[in-house]
């Protein structure tokens, strides 16, 4: 059962990434969500707003555009904000 109110970040897949990841959210409504990618420094490398769906949801990430390293993603739907550790190895 999926309450209106469930946020759940998922692991990026693959991790460590090499080229491509799909990083995977869980909504219980439909609603603007905002995800970042930000460096160990905090220094915001991505930022933009998906309009999920009620359920599984899909953030292709394309990591061949990005140095070497360790990087934190993370949702936010206003109320609360996930956040994970990704490693782009090339």
């Amino acid at each position: 059962k999926l309450l209106s109110n469930t946020l759940k970040l998922e692991s990026a897949i693959p991790n460590p990434s090499n080229q491509f990841t799909t990083i995977q959210f869980i909504s219980g409504q439909q609603k603007n969500i905002e995800f970042k990618l930000t460096n160990l420094l905090g220094e915001v490398i991505s930022n933009h707003t998906i309009s999920s769906k009620r359920g599984v949801n899909d953030i292709p990430l394309n990591t061949s555009l990005y140095k070497n390293g360790i990087y934190i993603y993370s949702i936010s739907d206003g109320m609360s904000i996930q956040s994970k550790r990704l490693i782009i190895n090339h």
